[in-house]
């Protein structure tokens, strides 16, 4: 969208754009999901107090 809006000469490869976002959303997703899932097993009280 940006290349065709200023008109610039770059072809862009859907490709490698829906790779590139498919990765980073596995890897937002993994970094986010699993250490929540491992806060959501604690006891919350033994967890605030730190041991």
């Amino acid at each position: 969208v940006v290349a065709e809006q200023f008109k610039l000469p770059y072809q862009f490869d859907r490709k490698t754009a829906v790779f590139s976002l498919s990765s980073a959303i596995l890897v937002g997703v993994g970094a986010g999901f699993f250490p929540a899932l491992r806060a959501s097993q604690l006891d919350p009280v033994k967890a605030l107090k730190g041991d």
